[in-house]
């Protein structure tokens, strides 16, 4: 599927153009809520890829989309603003991780895919960033997709049966993931 080759290559490009200076990982979609944000900070010095959404470019049996993927790039730093964005010794900044991803994204092409195209670099900074010693940066690409017209059985499908739920006894305790799947 062409969604994941794109996540995919997209993880690749990260690790290999930062190694192991930060945390690299695809997220469900944009971000909402201070909740999602405190989960990135935790994480950082990170990157994290998401596709956004995208528009029909033109009509037809296949559809052919112009989809919107995002990058997000999230530091840490208790003391320091300046190092949130600079960096420091103990940890590599935003404005690195930019550097270093943004040129190697735009104009990649993703085979059987299309090519990227850069779109737009955000501040994310607020009072909710801030207060947790962060900072976020968000930039978006242009990618051509095309989803072929192709008829399938229902059979074809797994029956995915089972059961996934996150638990919490409270706010000292941590959550319990409960994954199970039934045989048929």
């Amino acid at each position: 599927m062409s969604f994941a080759v794109v996540e995919e290559t997209l993880k690749a490009l990260a690790e290999k153009q930062l190694g192991n200076a930060a945390h690299v990982d695809v997220l469900p979609g944009d971000l909402r809520d201070a909740k999602a944000l405190r989960e990135l900070v935790r994480h950082a010095p990170a990157v994290y890829f998401a596709f956004l959404g995208g528009n029909e470019a033109t009509t037809g049996n296949d559809l052919h989309l112009k989809t919107v993927w995002g990058v997000y790039f999230v530091t840490k730093h208790a003391n320091k603003r300046d190092a949130r964005r600079l960096g420091d010794k103990s940890a590599i900044g935003a404005y690195e991780m930019m550097r270093r991803i943004l040129p190697a994204m735009n104009g990649l092409t993703i085979e059987d895919v299309g090519s990227l195209t850069f779109k737009r670099l955000n501040n994310l900074f607020s009072l909710s960033v801030d207060s947790e010693s962060a900072a976020l940066y968000a930039a978006t690409f242009d990618l051509p997709m095309t989803l072929a017209l192709e008829l399938h059985d229902a059979d074809s499908i797994n029956q995915f049966l089972s059961y996934t739920n996150t638990m919490s006894a409270g706010a000292d305790v941590p959550p319990t993931n409960i994954d199970t799947t039934f045989p048929e």
